[in-house]
């Protein structure tokens, strides 16, 4: 477990830095980050529906769209 977490916290630090230059790939790494989320969502939903979790996995998949339209709409 800690090497999960230092390993994210590792992702989450680059992201944030990349971010913060602009460096543009910082964005495809937080579209990646994001959309990692998923999945663990759905199993969960799976595992034990509730209407909360729906909402947050139609939200996560909103912000997955959003981010990468962005990426798509600004390409350089």
């Amino acid at each position: 477990m800690s090497v999960g977490s230092f390993g994210y916290s590792a992702l989450q630090l680059t992201e944030g830095v990349g971010l913060w230059f602009e460096k543009r790939w910082a964005e495809y790494l937080t579209v990646i980050a994001t959309s990692f989320l998923v999945p663990v969502e759905i199993y969960e939903l799976y595992e034990k529906f509730t209407w909360i979790r729906l909402v947050i996995l139609i939200l996560n998949l909103f912000v997955v769209w959003y981010l990468a339209t962005r990426l798509k709409d600004e390409k350089i």
